[in-house]
């Protein structure tokens, strides 16, 4: 019988792959999961940052183990995790975790910048608002990308307290915009490397609060890939069944001539991967083979090299070595959330009163009347300058330069201050107006004019003989200010219904004096009866009903006690009253003793006022 070898196949010059068979693809997991916390001021500097993660390893597959995992990792700065982590077996639906901190402080790959503007029509920009009034803002987000990767889903909110702020109207140049009722909305998918977008907010703002207006707080989120995170990974090995062989095939017309070539089927449910593959012959250690196919083979598929030629009369052996790896689904995220504190803008706000003393004066009489303006910084800016605007009716004299005062607390203003009339003279027939000018109030009084502070400002006029049918008096009072930090000019007016009036009545004094002296039960004693009685239509202020006791008498008891003065010839008695009411009578009574002549049909009261 003779055998004959089976007809030489054609030898492949090219690796080969064959599919085997198509089942689906388990999942070798590494995760890393980095969050970023962040507080931003509301400019948006960085107050506060946290920055963690987490590094996970997992077996998602559902009957194969995986083997000799080994993963090599490059991190900055962070604790709680090794630079190689090393895993014997990870079995089906298991997995590792590793918690990590990144201890120092990163610059975030995103800057965010707010900008408000309270006076959009001037060339400076305003930070400050006027207590009260609606008044026009511009506010300006920017979003700039710093890092040298794209950064992903950028959302800011900005919430608005609905009664402090009106949107009227927003443009962005990237992303989309979602005007909400107390809140805008606005997302962007991606933003390039060096790259930024703008938010233009527009609207009207009313502040009910003296001090300060809240604007809101906002919030700042994105995502970023794994060129942005802390910890990289180097290098991964591990290990799964595979099915590794050497087909040697003697050729049919050629004894002794072998063709050779490894194959290597993926029987596990992971994908892997073939980087290397060296062969050398047994008894020589001549290598045969030295590739790196770098080919990923899918669950079921095969990989054929190429074919090699070996003479030997024996079959030949082979020593292998593979450098064959699971393929992992690296998922890398880095996620930022922050928030951005309140934006909160200072506020104007000032308090006017006006003050005349007397307030009632007669008519047709010169009388003076000390006037104080009085000024309140009740908000949180610094009045920086300021112009006062008073006016002194007609039928008034109008205080001269020099006896006008200006104090800002304790300290009296010397130099900057300009005070004028107009017009310019003293002519009590006409309305004057008197401007007080300040135009830095720092340098004026040394101090600053800021919260809760109080200016006040003194002069005399003259009620110059003005008439009942005129009454009641009163002067209109504007005050024109600029603050330190910029923001609206305000101007604060007394309400015409709350003006201090300067009442005039046709005032006449009508009074009745007298005096008795009756003898007492004693010698040289007597009884002294003093009568004042006012009579007329208005009070009279400060009396003095002063009577007079001849040399070596004294005043020995009385319902009022009087006050004692020595003169050369005798003595004076002072009874003293701040006022007297029309048709209020005084009487007082009152016993002397002494020695000496007196004499009842000398008797005299004087009275002074």
């Amino acid at each position: 019988m003779v055998f004959r070898r089976k007809k030489e196949k054609k030898v492949k010059e090219e690796p080969a792959r064959e599919r085997i068979s198509k089942p689906q693809s388990a999942e070798f997991l590494v995760a890393i999961n980095e969050l970023h916390e962040f507080v931003l001021n509301a400019k948006g500097k960085i107050k506060n940052y946290n920055a963690r993660g987490k590094f996970v390893i997992a077996n998602n597959g559902f009957r194969d183990k995986i083997w000799g995992i080994s993963v090599k990792i490059e991190n900055t700065n962070v604790e709680g995790l090794e630079n190689l982590i090393k895993i014997d077996e990870l079995n089906p639906g298991s997995k590792i975790e590793r918690d990590y901190t990144i201890t120092k402080k990163k610059k975030l790959p995103i800057e965010l910048e707010l900008s408000i503007d309270t006076t959009p029509e001037q060339e400076e920009q305003g930070i400050a608002v006027v207590y009260g009034t609606d008044q026009p803002v511009k506010l300006q987000v920017r979003i700039r990308n710093n890092s040298e990767a794209k950064i992903n889903e950028i959302v800011f909110r900005k919430e608005f307290p609905h009664a402090n702020f009106i949107s009227t109207n927003f443009s962005a140049n990237a992303g989309t915009v979602n005007n909400y009722s107390n809140e805008i909305e606005w997302n962007i998918s991606d933003l390039s490397p060096n790259t930024e977008a703008k938010l233009l907010i527009e609207g009207k703002v009313r502040s009910e609060d003296k001090e300060k207006l809240d604007l809101g707080s906002a919030n700042l989120s994105f995502k970023a890939g794994g060129n942005l995170a802390s910890v990289k990974i180097k290098s991964m090995e591990s290990l799964v069944k595979n099915l590794f062989y050497i087909q040697k095939d003697e050729r049919e017309e050629e004894p002794n001539t072998w063709d050779c070539k490894v194959i290597i089927e993926n029987i596990s449910e992971f994908p892997i991967k073939i980087m290397k593959l060296v062969v050398k012959e047994s008894d020589n250690g001549k290598k045969v083979l030295d590739i790196e196919p770098n080919e990923i083979l899918n669950p079921g598929e095969k990989f054929e090299s190429n074919v090699w030629t070996v003479k030997s009369e024996k079959i030949p052996t082979f020593h292998k070595e593979a450098h064959i790896s699971v393929v992992p689904i690296k998922k890398i995220a880095v996620l930022g959330n922050g928030t951005v504190e309140k934006l909160t803008l200072p506020v104007t706000s000032v308090q006017i009163k006006k003050e005349h003393v007397p307030n009632t004066v007669g008519s047709y009489r010169i009388t003076p009347i000390d006037t104080s303006i009085e000024i309140t910084n009740e908000g949180a800016t610094r009045i920086k300058s300021l112009i006062i605007k008073d006016t002194i009716p007609s039928d008034f004299k109008p205080p001269k330069q020099e006896d006008i005062e200006v104090f800002l607390g304790n300290k009296r203003g010397k130099e900057g201050i300009t005070i004028r009339l107009e017009p310019n003279d003293y002519n009590p027939q006409s309305e004057h107006k008197l401007y007080i000018e300040i135009l830095d109030i720092k340098r004026s009084f040394g101090t600053e004019f800021s919260s809760n502070k109080k200016m006040k400002v003194n002069y005399r006029m003259q009620a110059w003989k003005p008439k009942e049918e005129y009454s009641p008096y009163s002067g209109d009072i504007e005050i024109t200010l600029s603050t330190v930090e910029i923001g609206p000019r305000l101007t604060v007016r007394i309400p015409q219904e709350k003006l201090p009036k300067i009442n005039v009545k046709h005032l006449r004094r009508k009074l009745t004096v007298g005096k008795s002296v009756i003898p007492g039960h004693e010698k040289g004693e007597y009884i002294i009866t003093l009568i004042f009685r006012n009579r007329g239509n208005t009070v009279l202020k400060n009396i003095e009903l002063i009577d007079k006791l001849p040399k070596d008498f004294a005043f020995i008891s009385g319902n009022i006690e009087p006050q004692e003065e020595t003169i050369d010839d005798g003595k004076i008695l002072k009874f003293i009253f701040n006022e007297i009411n029309p048709d209020e009578e005084i009487r007082i009574e009152y016993v002397i003793k002494g020695t000496g002549e007196y004499k009842p049909e000398d008797a005299e009261i004087l009275y002074k006022a």
